[in-house]
């Protein structure tokens, strides 16, 4: 066997090994995110979920651990996601810079450049769950209120689904290759800035699918399965960009009807 062979034979064990070893971590890593939340939003002695009393006080510890949680949901959810692009991206840095430790730490980059963004959006989405949190504390709102209030965001969301952007950015998501053969930078720094452009493009992708687990309540762990759900047959699945439009005329009726019978009550 010549050398190029030789090395041939070598890269593809390594992307194999990488496929696997990508494949596992990311089992492990959702796996454990998923069961924090699951003891998080559990019922404790009174009925309320453990992160529910966190939600009495409003000094920074518990800013900080509403974040923390927030973050565990946003790798929870965006994991599945995520993954097929690491795995094609730690492919093409292998075939780019042939074996070395380099690439190793360059899909770490990807990824974390990537979950960058979702750590800034939790830092944002926690802020306006205690704001609303001590808002309903402070002035409690009418029932109907909150209804009609539920059914708007709904609409909202479901609107966004069918716009142009939505779907722009639906594109990008499931096309790492294109994105690749135009966006691409070497090095770990040159990985951690296409993962965070990655991530900025995902954002606009799922905001508003983001902004309905608000608008349900964040404790809800069935709306968060059903959410990860969407965002994967979205952007895996053969015309995911069609389920995603359903989806949409589905949120705009969901909230409609919740309008409506707020209005009637």
């Amino acid at each position: 066997m010549n050398s190029t062979a030789a090395v041939g034979v070598t890269l593809g064990r390594i992307i194999r090994r990488d496929r696997v070893v990508l494949i596992a971590s990311a089992f492990v890593v959702g796996s454990a995110a998923w069961l924090f939340l699951l003891t998080v939003h559990h019922p404790g002695a009174h009925g309320a979920s453990v992160w529910q009393p966190h939600w009495q006080s409003w000094g920074w510890t518990a800013y900080a651990w509403t974040v923390a949680v927030w973050m565990v949901m946003m790798v929870a959810m965006m994991l599945p996601a995520v993954v097929p692009w690491a795995l094609f991206f730690a492919r093409s840095n292998r075939l780019a810079d042939g074996p070395g430790r380099e690439a190793d730490v360059s899909v770490l980059s990807f990824l974390s450049g990537y979950f960058v963004i979702w750590f800034l959006y939790s830092l944002a989405a926690a802020g306006v769950q205690l704001s609303l949190q001590h808002v309903a504390a402070s002035r409690p709102i009418d029932d109907a209120v909150a209804t009609a209030g539920s059914g708007l965001v709904l609409v909202l969301a479901g609107a966004f689904q069918l716009t142009e952007l939505k779907q722009a950015c639906l594109r990008h998501c499931r096309s790492p290759l294109g994105f690749f053969l135009t966006r691409w930078q070497d090095g770990p720094a040159g990985a951690a800035r296409m993962g965070f452009r990655h991530g900025v493009v995902c954002l606009g992708c799922c905001w508003a699918l983001m902004a309905v687990a608000l608008a349900l309540g964040a404790a809800n762990l069935a709306w968060m399965v059903a959410l990860t759900a969407v965002i994967c047959v979205e952007t895996l699945l053969p015309h995911g960009d069609r389920v995603g439009r359903g989806i949409g005329v589905v949120l705009i009726a969901w909230g409609t009807t919740l309008a409506l019978l707020a209005a009637l009550v």
